[in-house]
């Protein structure tokens, strides 16, 4: 009977996947995925497709019963325009300068007991935790899970604030730069052992009073605070292990637990500010839907480069805020050196490698007055909204 059990089990296992697997396939085939590799310098706009059925799948989960896997039966069921969402597109380019150990770089090492630490990740030790070397804690999972340090010290370079909230703390890369320059910090996260890492960590790094840790799903949190008032939101939730660039592309949908549409959703609740850290391959569609869907007509896009061993795309920040129409227009890449004095990392570069081509938005001529909408509000941007989708002629999706 168990044994039984077990290919039950297995074989809806394997259901499941290869029914996600058809649901992207097809989003994939109706309308391409828009990646932030393809996207300039500036000021861009997504338009992105769906049918209801594909749309109520990607917002909450809900799989369409006898979902067609042909792109052509999806089209009659009903394919349209969901909304239209700025992306400001902004390049910030890294270049983290980290201690390097004399003599023979030691074997890779075991946490433990249980697993040996692959030696790619071994190498980039001191990219992860500059001070590694003083006793830093790491679970086998968060070698591939961690924010690089000089990625967390640029974004908390961003998040100067009275109270951050860092929804999915980890072993505490993140967390340790917020405290570093804003006031306080709550750090939550699910497991137990690696929020005491991060604490461990905290206390390595000298800011460990400065982070309230909390054991707890971060929805739930959302939901029962009742702290001070929270002037930012950072979320950085798994990508499903190195793997997940074996894909073309990322979706919001290709990570169940923790589901990252309800960990916005909370956020979005909990703050007007958020930050989400995604893989570059994500397919910014799905953000999109996901900044119209919870009132935020323009988002920043930060694609952020590592200058070394040879310049290329590692990331992408997305930025939702109210604030986003109020900064501008992007229109020089930002290059940063990290790990020298923190006052003089920022720096505009006057000329990049990266710059093969003309960093001016090129926009579609029916788009342009969009850009008006960052000058005259919300408001604007929605009659913009209404005037485009009338020229698609095209509804707003309802679900």
């Amino acid at each position: 009977m168990e044994p039984e059990h077990c290919r039950n089990e297995l074989n809806a296992l394997v259901c499941d996947f290869v029914e996600r697997l058809c649901l992207k396939a097809s989003c994939a085939a109706l309308q391409p995925p828009l990646l932030a590799e393809k996207l300039p310098l500036g000021l861009s706009v997504a338009a992105p497709k769906r049918t209801a059925a594909s749309l109520r799948w990607l917002l909450r989960g809900e799989r369409p019963a006898n979902a067609p896997c042909d792109p052509s039966e999806q089209e009659e069921a009903g394919l349209a325009v969901v909304d239209l969402c700025a992306l400001l597109v902004s390049e910030t380019v890294l270049v983290h300068y980290t201690p390097r150990p004399k003599g023979i770089t030691p074997p890779p090492i075991q946490q433990s007991g249980e697993e040996a630490i692959d030696e790619k990740y071994w190498k980039r030790r001191y990219n992860y935790f500059a001070r590694f070397d003083e006793g830093i804690r790491m679970d086998p999972g968060a070698w591939f899970e961690v924010t690089p340090e000089s990625v967390a010290r640029h974004i908390a370079d961003r998040f100067q604030y009275d109270t951050v909230v860092d929804g999915t703390c980890g072993v505490g890369g993140n967390a340790i730069q917020f405290a570093m320059t804003s006031r306080s910090v709550v750090a939550v996260d699910t497991d137990a052992q690696r929020l005491a890492d991060a604490r461990h960590n905290a206390r390595i790094y000298g800011v460990a009073d400065r982070i309230r840790f909390v054991h707890d799903d971060f929805v739930k949190f959302a939901d029962n605070y009742t702290g001070a008032p929270v002037d930012a939101v950072f979320l950085s939730p798994p990508w499903g292990g190195p793997g997940h660039l074996d894909c073309p592309h990322f979706s919001l949908r290709d990570v169940q637990v923790p589901d990252i549409m309800q960990l916005f959703a909370a956020a979005a609740k909990l703050c007007p500010r958020v930050a989400l850290y995604l893989p570059r391959h994500t397919d910014l569609h799905e953000v999109a839907i996901l900044a119209a869907q919870h009132g935020f007509p323009a988002v920043e896009v930060e694609k952020v480069f590592f200058q070394h061993p040879t310049p290329h795309l590692k990331l992408v920040v997305v930025y939702f805020s109210s604030d986003v129409a109020q900064q501008g227009i992007p229109k020089s890449i930002t290059q940063k050196s990290v790990g020298r004095d923190r006052a003089q990392r920022l720096m505009q570069s006057k000329a990049s490698g990266l710059a093969g081509r003309d960093r001016a938005a090129t926009l579609p001529e029916a788009y342009a007055v969009l850009a008006l909408s960052l000058t005259f509000g919300r408001a604007f941007c929605e009659s913009v909204r209404l005037l485009e989708l009338r020229l698609l002629k095209v509804r707003p999706l309802q679900i």
